[in-house]
């Protein structure tokens, strides 16, 4: 007898438009059920109950998310497809003209939104996964793009004390650098609303592993 074969893993592509009855998830092991109208709020709110119930993101967890409510929703042909394989980021990798236009996007979109700041206690849970990231690495680059990226850095602190806001810092600034991926300064976009951040993409089709609070969105 043939073993039957494994179906490939689903990911979910069209995260935009609502699927009818919403977007709905049932944990397998714990039957806790959640429902929402956005894809992102719905990855959010497990990830709250997970870090609520201390139960463990596994390597790849989003990955599998992705799978279950594709199944569970039924919505393989409308949704959902196989996953894109992310682009390896080169060994030799510099802050750029891509890095650094799409950097001054972001905070131009940013402005645009009053630069709003997201709670001290969401910036510290970003933080904490960005601190033992693999991809938070010191991203040489030329000296222009490195003095922008500074600036908006001290802009982001003036800001918070224009609107009389604590100084916006976390207990692990010191070991926040440089975001392999997107290239930007993470002390900074610890502290971006998810709209802002999420506003360009990396250069060169790069993409953000499963265990980074980017991929919430």
């Amino acid at each position: 007898m043939t073993e039957k074969a494994k179906p490939e893993r689903l990911a979910v592509v069209s995260k935009v438009k609502c699927p009818p009855g919403g977007w709905n998830y049932t944990d397998p092991e714990t039957g806790a059920r959640f429902q929402q109208l956005s894809y992102r709020e719905l990855i959010r709110q497990v990830a709250t109950y997970m870090d609520a119930n201390s139960i463990p993101k596994v390597d790849g967890w989003r990955l599998m998310l992705d799978d279950e409510i594709c199944r569970q929703n039924e919505i393989e042909d409308t949704h959902c497809g196989q996953p894109e394989k992310p682009r390896p980021i080169a060994k030799d990798r510099k802050l750029g003209p891509a890095d650094l236009l799409g950097f001054l996007k972001t905070v131009r979109q940013w402005s645009s939104k009053g630069f709003s700041f997201v709670t001290r206690e969401e910036a510290e849970r970003r933080a904490a996964i960005c601190a033992t990231c693999p991809h938070n690495i010191e991203v040489p680059g030329c000296s222009g793009c490195l003095g922008i990226l500074s600036y908006v850095r001290e802009m982001l602190h003036r800001r918070a004390n224009h609107r009389g806001l604590e100084a916006k810092i976390t207990k692990l600034d010191e070991q926040l650098k440089n975001c392999e991926v997107c290239g930007c300064v993470l002390e900074v976009k610890v502290h971006l609303p998810m709209e802002v951040a999420t506003y360009v993409k990396p250069p060169g089709g790069r993409t953000y592993p499963s265990h980074c609070w980017m991929q919430s969105n």
